[in-house]
């Protein structure tokens, strides 16, 4: 079986959603791109974000010797139910930790392509490292950069079922492998404007960008000093994350569930008791969310965001 057909078809075979191949020549117009919006300082308080810009577009700067990247989409999406009494995590964090989970099936997948065709160098990057991986993806063909700034996958069938959208996990391979490169699929948002216009925050800029400084899901994810008054009053029930963006779009009308129970939605996160975390001690909270998301950001930072939330549904 030719390399690039074995490496698609065991990556299905680990669940992955959808699977591309980009070459690994630097181009400097997502760059180029991205410096104008540091520039504008669009990135808060995520300094940073300007440092050795360029690897995150460069991934021969990761792997001297890369060939191709292999660009891996993962599916995660689950049933949003919000109750707007109770406090909301976003979609993406209601399951096990995605960057250990999407990780260990990258790494699964290069123990394959070993097994069946020797070995070869390669770097796993899950969202963890200054690497673009929507760029990346782009330039895969996996999709296109919607206005939400996202990556969309445009309509296509699997297994007998219809995909599309932007709930999905990237997950990337840097190799010194030679893959034949996809080319990118054409997609555009076409006059829709639904996102941009359903942000509580007006934070989702005209050129399918950012403003991080207005962001709710920046703040509730990133954020390392207290979220400003005219932030939190808007961020309703929302303790973590913020889906608005992703569930108005029309790409993501009548999603597939994923099939990985790691990240079906655990039953506390998908109905956050916002008073029974608050009598929770640091101790319950590391024995209960140390698989998830939420884990990381802290017991303290979680717990300010449960009081704002608090005092917005009260």
């Amino acid at each position: 079986m030719e390399l690039k057909q074995f490496v698609k078809k065991e990556a299905s075979r680990l669940g992955f959603l959808k699977t591309g191949i980009a070459g690994t020549d630097y181009n400097p117009l997502p760059h180029n791109k991205f410096l104008n919006w540091l520039k504008s300082r669009y990135n808060a308080g995520m300094d940073y974000l300007e440092r050795e810009t360029r690897k995150r577009f460069d991934p021969r700067i990761h792997l001297p010797d890369a060939l191709s990247v292999i660009v891996c989409s993962h599916n995660y999406y689950t049933d949003p139910a919000n109750d707007p009494k109770s406090g909301y995590i976003s979609i993406y964090a209601r399951g096990e930790d995605y960057r250990i989970v999407i990780k260990d099936k990258l790494n699964d997948l290069c123990e394959r392509i070993m097994n069946k065709f020797g070995k070869f160098s390669f770097r796993v990057f899950v969202d963890t490292s200054p690497i673009s991986e929507k760029t990346i993806a782009v330039k895969a063909g996996l999709g296109f950069i919607g206005r939400n700034s996202l990556v969309i996958i445009p309509k296509f069938s699997l297994n007998g079922s219809i995909y599309k959208g932007s709930f999905h996990f990237l997950g990337i391979i840097v190799t010194d492998l030679r893959l034949e490169p996809d080319k990118p699929v054409e997609g555009t948002c076409g006059k829709c404007r639904r996102c941009i216009d359903s942000c509580p925050t007006g934070a989702i800029l005209e050129d399918c960008t950012i403003d991080a400084v207005k962001c709710i899901s920046y703040h509730t994810t990133h954020n390392r000093d207290e979220i400003p008054e005219d932030i939190a009053i808007k961020m309703a029930n929302m303790v973590l994350g913020c889906d608005i963006c992703q569930l108005v779009c029309p790409y993501n009308n009548k999603p597939v569930e994923t099939s990985d129970a790691r990240f079906i939605a655990k039953d506390f996160l998908s109905k956050f008791d916002i008073g029974a975390f608050l009598d929770m001690t640091e101790p319950q909270f590391n024995r209960q969310f140390r698989d998830t998301a939420l884990f990381e950001k802290g017991f303290e930072k979680i717990r300010g965001h449960a009081l704002i939330v608090l005092k917005n549904i009260k």
